[in-house]
Formats: structure tokens, sequence, C-alpha cells
């Protein structure tokens, strides 16, 4: 071990003899004071310094052993969704379907496929009489149809 006092070195071993001096009362008469010494500081390059000379020390010991690996922590929070991404190339086109049609037998068709599923309900139950209160009869309901169809209308009645 080496201690710094006025710019000399100082050995342990001398240090030694200067402290089983002091308890053996073997020194001399206090001096007077001294200036305030050098306090020392971490330079640049990692080593103790005092005043302006590097002591060639460094501050920090060795690199020490990889320590245990801790516990794992909790979860962090979630974090926000990211920014959409480029849009996908499109797919191919498919094949153009079949449009379903009423068979001559009354069932619903698609191609050569007889569902057998019929197009209409069954048969309801006969319905009450109705009454000639709007005041149009028959005859002018039958003239308003045909005027229509000559007149190449278009739509449903």
């Amino acid at each position: 071990m080496t201690v710094w006092q006025d710019g000399d070195l100082i050995t342990a071993e001398r240090l030694n003899k200067l402290e089983q001096g002091v308890a053996n009362n073997q020194i001399g008469p206090r001096g007077e004071k001294g200036a305030d010494g050098q306090t020392p500081r971490i330079g640049e390059n990692g080593n103790w310094w005092i005043g302006e000379q590097d002591t060639g020390i460094p501050a920090t010991g060795p690199q020490g052993r990889q320590g245990t690996p801790g516990q794992k922590g909790d979860p962090g929070e979630k974090g926000e969704t990211g920014a959409a991404g480029p849009s996908g190339k499109n797919g191919v086109d498919g094949k153009d379907g079949q449009t379903p049609r009423i068979g001559e037998n009354g069932n619903w068709w698609i191609g050569t496929q007889d569902t057998g599923v019929p197009a209409t309900g069954p048969k309801g139950e006969k319905g009450d009489p109705g009454s000639a209160s709007s005041g149009v009869t028959m005859e002018e309901v039958n003239a308003a149809i045909q005027a229509a169809v000559l007149d190449s209308w278009e739509g449903s009645y």
C-alpha cells in the first residue's frame, strides 16, 4: 500500500514503523501546522490523480464475475397500436356463378341441379270476400291494365 505525502511515497512498511514509534513514545515535539493537502480525484483515464500527477492506480477494481439472473419482471403496459401496413395484392377473379331459376316443376334450380326447394310456399286459407267500398269496378281495373300493357309500361302490378 502506498500513501502520498509532500510528493514522496511512503510505503506501508515505513508507515508501520512510524506508527510503532508513536506507540512507543519515540517521537519528537509537535511541529508547525502544514499547508492544506490536495484532494485526490479520478482523472479522465480512470486513474486516481493527486494535483497534476497521475498515480497510475485505477479508481475501479477489476471486472467482477457474471451475476446470477434475477427474477422475471411483471409484464409492461400494452403499447399503442402501430401504423397500418400496406394493402395486400388483389386476389384472382373467381368463376362466374350460376343464377338460380324456377324450374318447370316449381322448384328452385341452380344450373342443371334441382334443389328440391319449392319456389312458392304452401297454399294459404281462403280469405274473406272483398267489398266494393273503394268505388272501383273490375271493368275499370282491367281497362287500366290493358292500357298499361298497350303503352309498353314497364313495372309490376
